[in-house]
C-alpha cells in the first residue's frame, strides 16, 4: 500500500453503486465481513494492528448457523475436514465419573450439531477467500472520527483512511467502540487458560468424539476435539477476583497442573503432552448497547457485543454480523442510515440475549451433583 495515499476520495457522496468501506481488525469478524461484503460486490479494505496473522487460540465452536454462511461463501469443504461434528456434551465430576450428558445446541430452533475446530483454522480459511493486498498489517488504530458524506480512521504508522462507512471489527478493547459508547465492560471474575494436545493422550475408552466438561465447586475443564479429531483443546476456567492486566499472557504448566491436582487424571496428562503453548486471557462480557452505529461509523463481533465464552458464540456471532451487515448494505444501496437500522434491528435482539445467555454455565453443568463433588 502507498502510505501516502488517502483512500476513499470519493466518500463525499452517498452511497451510490459504489460502496467504499474499511474494517478496522482482521480477526474472524472482520474477515467475515469482508469475505461477506466482497460476496456482495462491494469494496472493502482490512487494516490490522498486529504486524504479522499468526496461529493463535485455541478451539472454537461453530453453530450450523455460520457453517451455513461457510457453505454459502465456498469455504466448508476446506473447514469441514478439520473439524469434528458433535452433537453432545459428557458431562464429569472431577474424579471423571461420567454425571450425565447434554445436547451442544443452545438455541431452542438450532440443529443438534456442531463443529469444534481450530480458531486459526477458520481464521485461514476465511482470509483464504480474500485477494491479496486486500488486508493491511501493522496498522494500529488511533483516532476514528465521523464527517459529513465519510468516516475516517487515522492509524499510529501517519496513514489516515476515509471511508463512506467504517467497519469496527477491532475486538473487545475497540478504539472505535469509543466513538459510539463509552460504558465499561464488565469482567467476568474468571480467567481461562487454553493449549492443545494430541488425541492419543487420551485412554482407549475415551474416544475424542465429543466435548467433555470436568467441573468441581469452583473450577472447570472442557475439553473440544478439533482438526478432524486428531487433537483436542483444552479450556480451563479459573475463578480470579482481579482482572490481569494483559488481555492475553501465559502460564507454565506446572500452575495448570497444581490447580488441577486433584482431578481426573486425564487432565494432568492432557497438559503434559501439550503442543502449543498456555494461553491465558481474562473473561469480560458487556451489557447490551441501544446504539451500535453512528452516522458512518458501525461496529461487529466483539466491538459491539462482548460475551463470556459459556454457550460458545462469540465468533458465530461476530461471523452472522457480517454477513447481516453486508445484506443489509446491498438491500438499501442509497440509503446508509437505513442500512444501519436494519442491520441492527435484526442483529441486537439475537446478540443480546445469547449475551445474557452467556453468563452462565449450561444448565446441567449446574447441576447439584457436579458442584458437589
Amino acid at each position: 500500500m502507498n502510505q501516502n495515499k488517502t483512500i476513499g476520495q470519493q466518500a463525499a457522496g452517498d452511497l451510490g453503486d459504489m460502496l467504499d468501506v474499511a474494517i478496522i481488525g482482521a480477526g474472524i469478524g472482520g474477515a467475515a465481513a469482508a469475505v461477506a461484503l466482497r460476496r456482495a460486490g462491494l469494496w472493502a479494505e482490512v487494516y490490522e494492528q498486529a504486524a504479522e496473522l499468526r496461529e493463535v487460540g485455541g478451539a472454537i465452536v461453530i453453530r450450523e448457523r455460520s457453517m451455513e454462511l461457510f457453505r454459502r461463501w465456498g469455504l466448508a469443504a476446506d473447514l469441514l475436514p478439520r473439524a469434528v461434528e458433535v452433537t453432545q456434551i459428557e458431562l464429569r465430576a472431577k474424579d471423571g465419573q461420567i454425571m450425565g450428558q447434554m445436547p451442544t445446541a443452545v438455541e431452542a430452533d438450532e440443529p443438534v450439531w456442531c463443529y469444534p475446530v481450530h480458531r486459526a483454522d477458520v481464521h485461514g480459511a476465511l482470509l483464504g477467500q480474500l485477494p491479496a493486498g486486500m488486508v493491511h498489517l501493522s496498522h494500529r488504530l488511533a483516532e476514528i472520527s465521523d464527517h459529513e458524506g465519510y468516516a475516517q480512521a487515522t492509524f499510529e504508522n501517519g496513514v489516515r483512511v476515509r471511508a463512506r462507512l467504517i467497519v469496527g471489527a477491532d475486538g473487545l478493547r475497540s478504539v472505535v467502540r469509543r466513538l459510539i459508547d463509552d460504558t465499561p465492560m464488565n469482567f467476568v471474575g474468571m480467567v481461562t487458560h487454553r493449549t492443545i494436545a494430541p488425541a492419543s493422550v487420551l485412554p482407549a475408552d475415551m474416544p475424542n468424539d465429543r466435548l467433555r466438561l470436568w467441573r468441581s465447586a469452583e473450577l472447570a475443564v472442557l475439553t473440544l476435539p478439533i482438526r478432524g479429531g486428531a487433537e483436542l483443546a483444552i479450556d480451563a476456567v479459573i475463578p480470579t477476583p482481579e482482572a490481569p492486566a494483559q488481555l492475553w499472557s501465559s502460564a507454565s504448566a506446572d500452575e495448570l497442573l497444581a490447580l488441577y491436582a486433584d482431578f481426573d487424571p486425564v487432565i494432568g496428562a492432557i497438559v503434559q503432552a501439550r503442543i502449543s503453548p498456555i494461553t491465558t486471557h481474562p473473561v469480560y462480557d458487556k451489557d447490551p448497547i441501544s446504539q451500535w452505529s453512528r452516522g458512518r461509523v458501525v461496529l461487529l463481533g466483539d466491538a459491539a457485543h462482548p460475551m463470556a465464552p459459556m454457550q460458545g458464540q462469540g465468533a458465530n456471532q461476530a461471523i452472522q454480523d457480517g454477513d447481516a451487515l453486508a445484506e443489509a448494505l446491498t438491500a438499501n444501496p442509497n440509503d446508509l442510515k437505513a442500512a444501519l437500522a436494519e442491520y441492527q434491528a435484526r442483529r441486537a435482539p439475537v446478540t443480546a440475549a445469547i449475551q445474557t445467555l452467556s453468563r452462565r454455565p449450561p444448565a446441567a453443568a449446574r447441576m447439584g451433583s457436579m458442584t458437589g463433588r
